[in-house]
């Protein structure tokens, strides 16, 4: 990896990391251009996302600004940043180049700000590492009608393999109309393989708080089983944080071993419920329960061991 991958990738971390500070999103009003409607060839970088016009602001090798506008008079300015010499498409597709940067950074759309980055690097030289951020605020709010900021990263080396890895962190904060955070969705995930495709550890967090815990009613999760059980409930608007672990080894002569560990806090209420098992993993066999069982969504689908 060379140094303007490693700048730019810490740079847009960091980025990731005060976004929510940063940028006062308004209300989304109006499709955000498309990421990847780019190619390079030799380092000059050409395309234009559909449905907009495109007018060159800066070129060079391996760079690329340009204006971006719509028949509704939205406009943006468009970056887009790869290796110099670079040839090849934009992450995801055939022939992908090894890193690229591109963003759009809102210049008219009646009053609405914001920024809408992604960066990927794809890097052979020690195994297969693969590396995605991106950052979506304003303009670009995921969740439609409310403003937001939607942060996403992920890091995987050598998929499939026995020695590997993936992680992923997703973020979206909803804000009101005066920047005070309204809501928190939050997950985490991550595989390890320790040294076979079957031995591994699977860890999940998944954090929920205001408008993203939906229920009408008290919604509850009781952890354990027979006589030893413990119990967490929840109202819509609270803050919860719901946390499974699991790994299995193979012990060669002596069989094979696994544990699995799940507990769940509400910090607004200030309980909590865990359980932990050396019979299995989880995380939907018992003494492990997760709560799409009781017909809650708030959390999403269980994660896979």
């Amino acid at each position: 990896m060379n140094i303007r991958r490693t700048i730019n990738m810490l740079s847009i971390v960091g980025a990731g990391l005060t976004v929510g500070a940063t940028f006062m999103p308004g209300t989304a009003n109006s499709a955000a251009p498309s990421f990847g409607a780019w190619s390079a060839s030799s380092g000059a970088i050409t395309g234009c996302p559909s449905g907009y016009s495109c007018t060159n602001l800066v070129t060079g090798d391996g760079f690329r600004q340009a204006q971006v506008s719509d028949s509704a008079g939205n406009s943006f300015v468009w970056t887009v940043v790869t290796d110099t010499g670079a040839s090849g498409n934009p992450p995801g597709s055939s022939g992908a180049v090894p890193f690229s940067d591109e963003n759009f950074v809102v210049t008219s759309n009646s009053g609405v700000t914001g920024v809408a980055d992604k960066q990927s690097i794809s890097d052979s030289s020690n195994g297969q590492f693969d590396s995605t951020v991106s950052v979506l605020t304003g303009f670009a709010a995921p969740t439609g009608g409310t403003s937001s900021v939607q942060i996403n990263q992920s890091l995987a080396k050598d998929t499939g393999l026995a020695t590997a890895f993936n992680t992923s962190f997703a973020m979206t904060v909803n804000l009101n109309s005066t920047g005070v955070q309204t809501g928190r969705s939050m997950n985490i995930d991550q595989v390890t393989n320790l040294n076979s495709t079957t031995d591994k550890q699977v860890f999940a967090i998944r954090g929920r708080s205001g408008t993203f815990l939906t229920s009408t009613a008290s919604s509850s999760l009781t952890l354990g089983a027979g006589t030893s059980t413990s119990s967490v409930t929840w109202n819509t608007g609270d803050d919860v944080m719901l946390t499974w672990v699991g790994q299995g080894l193979t012990l060669g002569g002596l069989g094979a071993s696994q544990f699995g560990f799940e507990g769940i806090t509400n910090n607004t209420s200030a309980s909590t419920a865990s359980t932990f098992s050396q019979a299995n993993t989880g995380p939907t066999t018992a003494p492990f329960k997760w709560p799409t069982a009781d017909g809650n969504n708030d959390f999403g689908a269980a994660p896979v061991y």
